[in-house]
């Protein structure tokens, strides 16, 4: 209880502080004309022991002082991930799937809420436009890596109800041996036997510590193979319909199961991701 009180003290602060800003926009007369994203970096973190903690004081009596060094852990993450499964470090809804809010009175924005699926690297094309630059325009002779994010200045002006990237483009995540593509509304995951997160490897994950993870392969598994947390398989899920991930369709689905394995595979071939082909350490 004594570190959600601690986080519980965080918020506030930061609220309170972000009011600061805002009052001081609003006085100026440049709240209306500020653009303002505010947005979950990823979910809640449900680490127990890290190196850290060997050197902070976390008696009760001083968490959440200069000198202790605590995380919520993973009852409370669980909590605060709710109703996702899983939490930060994992690329099930729990670690991936976070609030953002944006205020642009200027661009006609209304109050409501929508469910389109934005990515953080979505933020720098979608500034561009709305600034009415080119986003291939770049300065300088180096080479230069393309912007892969999809503006959703549309969404944001009402000239269109969501981002390009609609159902036909697929966004892989993969982080420590955990991995997933999702398509519109499908999503294949896979999370790894991870010991760990649980709670049994010491002192932190890599690279803080450069101790690795144990962690099974990325693999196409079998809907009948280990549950998750295990090892795999990968599991299919529609997120419209089962946003928590509780129900794996790989069987009822395999044609869109295997559209999602070819996607990971185009994936990793893309993005030059580290995928190991043997049991063992694995990286991100």
């Amino acid at each position: 209880a004594r570190t959600m009180e601690t986080y519980a003290a965080m918020v506030e602060r930061m609220d309170s502080q972000i009011g600061r800003l805002l009052d001081y926009l609003r006085e100026s007369g440049q709240l209306d004309n500020t653009m303002i994203i505010f947005q979950s970096d990823n979910g809640s973190e449900g680490m127990t022991d890290h190196q850290g903690l060997t050197q902070g004081d976390n008696r009760l009596d001083n968490i959440g002082r200069p000198s202790s060094w605590s995380y919520l852990g993973p009852g409370w993450a669980e909590a605060g991930s709710a109703p996702f499964y899983q939490s930060k470090y994992f690329t099930a809804e729990g670690g991936v799937h976070v609030p953002a809010i944006i205020n642009a009175p200027k661009l006609g924005l209304s109050s409501g809420r929508n469910d389109a699926l934005l990515m953080s690297y979505d933020v720098a094309p979608t500034l561009l436009e709305l600034a009415g630059t080119d986003i291939n325009a770049h300065s300088g002779t180096g080479a230069v890596v393309p912007i892969t994010g999809r503006s959703f200045a549309g969404l944001l002006d009402g000239t269109g109800l969501t981002n390009a990237r609609g159902d036909s483009v697929s966004v892989g995540r993969e982080h420590a041996g955990h991995g997933s593509i999702r398509k519109g509304d499908w999503k294949l995951l896979w999370v790894a036997n991870d010991e760990f997160y649980m709670g049994s490897r010491q002192p932190g994950p890599p690279p803080m510590s450069g101790i690795p993870i144990s962690v099974e392969r990325f693999d196409r598994g079998v809907p009948a193979g280990t549950p998750i947390g295990n090892g795999g398989p990968w599991k299919l899920y529609n997120l419209r319909q089962d946003p928590a991930e509780r129900h794996d369709l790989s069987r009822q689905y395999p044609e869109k199961f295997n559209e999602l394995l070819e996607a990971w595979a185009q994936y990793v071939a893309d993005y030059d991701v580290m995928v190991k082909s043997g049991e063992g350490e694995a990286g991100n």
